[in-house]
């Protein structure tokens, strides 16, 4: 009995400092793209070419923060706004997924499609400071998922809580 709970105690501890680990060691991957850019603004908030863009990003961030708190509630009201803000077709698909899917961990499963579709759009139209873009080896069953971040620090949007800092930055657009 005593190895059986050393075993699954060692267990508990080995996932957690790897993830700890990942969240606080700078990747090899890590690399910043479009460094001709220079940043205009002093507190880092990255800033766009359009409206149209800066409102995206703003409404995603919302989807974003509000996976992170689980809050099911929160991310429905942000997919709906983007759903507003945005006259791309697939992104205001992929919003109205995340809209009408049934709890948290359903919306969760739509978020790799909905960074890919917002890095696509902010790519070429950031103007000042930086978005992160953040790597969760874990999500869905250790395949892994991306999400994108104004901030460095890790907050997981596909664990919120139960595995807040898991993850690393691998690479900063800016």
């Amino acid at each position: 009995m005593k190895n059986r709970t050393a075993i699954i105690v060692f267990a508990i501890a080995f996932g957690l400092l790897s993830c700890k680990d990942a969240a606080t060691t700078k990747s090899t991957d890590e690399k910043v793209t479009s460094s001709e850019k220079t940043s205009t603004k002093t507190d880092g908030t990255p800033a766009f070419d359009t409206d149209e863009t800066t409102a995206i990003f703003q409404q995603y961030n919302h989807i974003k923060t509000a996976m992170v708190a689980s809050d099911a509630a929160a991310v429905k009201t942000g997919a709906n706004a983007l759903l507003n803000v945005s006259g791309d077709t697939t992104l205001k698909e992929i919003a109205q997924t995340i809209a009408n899917a049934d709890g948290i961990e359903n919306q969760r499963k739509a978020l790799p499609d909905l960074t890919a579709s917002v890095e696509r759009l902010l790519d070429k139209a950031i103007t000042s400071g930086a978005i992160y873009k953040q790597y969760c080896p874990m999500a869905f069953n250790n395949t892994g998922a991306y999400w994108l971040s104004s901030e460095k620090e890790i907050r997981n949007p596909y664990f919120g809580d139960a595995m807040l800092n898991c993850g690393s930055v691998k690479e900063t657009l800016n």
